[in-house]
């Protein structure tokens, strides 16, 4: 299981948060589009990505 530190919270959508190993890796092998989201000073912004497990 992942842990969640003060930068790593999830603030919304909680009940959506996955934590364990198993899952996250099954949503990773079934996915080809990730969007990752940040917010750099103040401005959010969110990127498509391609992901995969090495």
């Amino acid at each position: 299981m992942l842990s969640n530190t003060k930068r790593t919270e999830i603030k919304k959508s909680q009940k959506k948060a996955v934590f364990e190993t198993a899952k996250l890796y099954q949503i990773i092998d079934e996915s080809l589009i990730a969007h990752i989201a940040i917010n750099q000073d103040d401005q959010p912004f969110v990127i498509p990505m391609l992901v995969w497990r090495v």
